[in-house]
């Protein structure tokens, strides 16, 4: 099959040069397989964003293996016209050749300006349509039909029947795939004068998942109301009736219900009886619908597994399937049910790709757009951007520790008692290895590790980072805040513990709660999970959360890294102690002694992710297992599982209207 990336790849070739310099405006060459594939071709790549950073970084890791009679080939993509790349430094001019790469190069035909608004993982799509369907030279218009057909697939037709619609946007949104705001016009344009969607909320569902699922919520308690309660069926006046009972709607619904994206209703309505592809959607016997849900997320677990070159996002989307069906188990066990599967089996499946996955494509994803963040320490450039566009100050809490089955649980309980927010959910990849002075420093440096390595061992420096940064971005030191709140101070009084909100502009927030709950956890996941709804109910985040709302903060809530339940296998015979102890990893200054302990260590995986500072050589446990006494079993983290590795990235707002 033809791939648009071979017009890229041709061009580098071994022993040309040592130094290419590219002008790369539309980010071709950060593109995830782009990147794997220049680093098959023996080349290193690195971006030219901030000039002090890749300064640092060309002068500390190649110029001096340059300098030592090494043989390196390294590529320097700048995000700018080719013009500008005379503005690089004359040494780096002196000795490299330049490239020119862009998207007109790759889709002749279409508009330039309408295909700039796609994301890399839309190319692979829009390339082969272009390939089958293509031909004629496209304008705006044309062009953004043509994408909304052959890419997006929700291209309406003045036909459209309600099912239709409801078929397609199910189908979207379940994809998690942003539809970008213009794209998103164009269909509600075109869906407007169709008498068969009056009443719809068409400008806020068609782009906006969160609007979609908060739409469908609505709607389903009078669906099977109205659906269950009588022969014929009484709707009252106003309502859209919804066709969920269609063939081509079904088969996306139940999804929906299995993964948690929407809430079943109760079904005591007369005591009558429901059909059976509405389970998943009613409440009644909550031991026969924890069943129905586990059953239906193992199917698509097994249907679903990222495959071995999949793109990043789809193990971000894959992470909350995953996330759900561990914390249904752990609830099954709980009451006492049965396992759904071989759960151990799928566990070791799921592990073994994902470690493959991470091996191959991890050291692609630091330099990926921010928007929205791929990595943690994406996330503050995220909300430079959002504080300037939407002239809003912003906040962002960092729940230490905190994994995506655990922020399930919050967010049921933040939402049942604040039905007015809404939640914007994603997962961004930690730092390898997931330990907190490494993740955490991160996200507050917004940098990768590489460049706070004197302060690696330590978090005492966020403060310092999380200003320079902001600095950066134009906000005065004055005007940013720090602030880290342990278990013990979340009983004092908020006006103590936070700054002046009205004259903050960029505020970060550690809450170490959870982090605590987790160290001291002794009998496994239930243990946890029930300390964390303890949590919950205490009311700390959803506190803190209002009064950001209230002050008119932008608010975003992660976590450096997840957890996963471990049993101990002992620690390796080291001699030499690794300078960084972890439960899940060991981390040596030099490959001879991490060689020791690997051979030492049965199934213990030697890796060395891209983004450390030099000397950082990880090794990790074996999956499910941790260096700690033998036989015990601990909640821990530092590894590469998916659990681990994979954390939330929330936006919380006050509830979109859909009128």
């Amino acid at each position: 099959m033809a791939d648009w990336r071979d017009h890229i790849l041709k061009e580098f070739t071994p022993e040309l040069s040592r130094l290419t310099l590219v002008a790369d405006p539309d980010g071709l060459l950060i593109e995830e397989s782009i990147q794997t594939g220049i680093r098959q071709r023996g080349f290193e790549l690195i971006t030219f964003d901030d000039p002090i950073a890749f300064r640092y970084a060309y002068e500390s890791k190649y110029r001096s293996l340059w300098d030592a009679g090494q043989s390196t080939e390294l590529v320097v993509a700048l995000r700018a016209e080719s013009d500008s790349l005379r503005h690089l430094p004359f040494d780096l001019l002196k000795v490299g050749r330049t490239l020119d790469f862009r998207l007109p190069q790759i889709f002749p035909n279409l508009s330039y300006p309408i295909v700039q608004l796609l994301k890399p993982a839309e190319w692979d799509q829009l390339y082969q349509a272009q390939i089958s369907h293509g031909g004629n030279v496209l304008g705006d218009r044309g062009t953004m039909d043509f994408i909304l057909d052959h890419v997006f697939d929700c291209l309406p037709k003045h036909t459209w029947t309600a099912k239709d619609l409801l078929r397609a946007m199910l189908r979207h949104h379940y994809l998690q795939r942003d539809l970008p705001p213009a794209f998103a016009e164009r269909v509600v344009e075109i869906l407007r004068p169709n008498n068969a969607f009056q009443g719809w909320p068409l400008g806020k569902i068609v782009g906006q998942r969160v609007a979609f699922l908060q739409f469908l919520q609505e709607q389903w308690p009078k669906f099977v109301k109205n659906h269950i309660s009588s022969v014929v069926r009484d709707f009252t006046p106003g309502d859209l009736n919804l066709p969920f009972d269609h063939e081509d709607v079904r088969v996306y619904l139940d999804n929906y219900f299995a993964e948690g994206l929407l809430t079943p209703v109760q079904h005591d309505i007369d005591g009558l009886p429901s059909p059976a592809w509405m389970q998943l959607g009613l409440e009644s016997d909550p031991v026969a619908t924890l069943n129905r849900r586990l059953t239906k997320i193992a199917e698509l677990l097994s249907s679903e597994l990222p495959s071995p070159n999949a793109a990043s996002s789809i193990w971000q989307s894959f992470a909350f399937r995953w996330s759900e069906f561990n914390a249904l188990s752990i609830e099954a066990e709980r009451l006492g049910i049965p396992r759904t599967g071989n759960l151990d089996a799928i566990k070791a499946t799921v592990d073994a790709r994902f470690t493959d996955w991470l091996q191959e494509r991890y050291s692609t994803l630091a330099s990926q757009s921010p928007y929205p963040p791929v990595m943690v320490h994406h996330i503050p450039r995220y909300l430079a951007r959002i504080r300037e566009e939407q002239k809003q100050p912003v906040a962002l809490i960092v729940v230490d520790g905190l994994s995506l089955e655990q922020w399930d649980y919050l967010r049921k309980g933040i939402s049942n008692s604040n039905p007015t927010w809404s939640f914007a959910e994603r997962s961004a990849f930690a730092w390898i290895p997931t330990l907190t002075p490494i993740s955490r420093q991160a996200i507050f440096a917004g940098k990768i590790p590489f460049f706070f390595g004197p302060s690696i061992e330590t978090t005492s420096k966020e403060p310092d980072h999380w200003k320079a940064f902001w600095s950066d971005h134009g906000v005065p030191e004055h005007k940013s805040s720090y602030v880290k709140i342990t278990s013990k101070a979340e009983d004092a009084d908020w006006q103590t513990l936070l700054p002046s909100l009205s004259s903050t502009e960029a505020l970060g927030i550690v809450l170490t709660a959870v982090d605590e709950v987790v160290h001291g956890i002794v009998l496994g996941p239930n243990q946890l999970h029930s300390s964390v709804r303890i949590w919950q109910e205490k009311g700390t985040l959803t506190t803190l959360v209002r009064i950001l709302l209230e002050a008119g903060f932008h608010v975003a809530v992660t976590s450096d890294h997840g957890n996963t339940p471990a049993k101990g296998i002992g620690s390796p015979n080291e001699g030499v102690l690794a300078e960084v102890r972890g439960e899940r990893v060991r981390i040596y200054p030099d490959e001879t002694l991490r060689t020791n302990s690997t051979a030492t260590v049965p199934g213990s995986l030697p890796w060395t992710p891209a983004g450390l500072p030099p000397k950082m050589l990880p090794l990790f446990a074996p999956p499910n297992e941790a260096f700690f006494d033998r036989g015990a079993s601990r909640i821990c983290h530092g590894g590469i599982s998916v659990e681990e590795v994979l954390v939330p990235f929330v936006e919380i707002t006050s509830q979109l209207s859909l009128k």
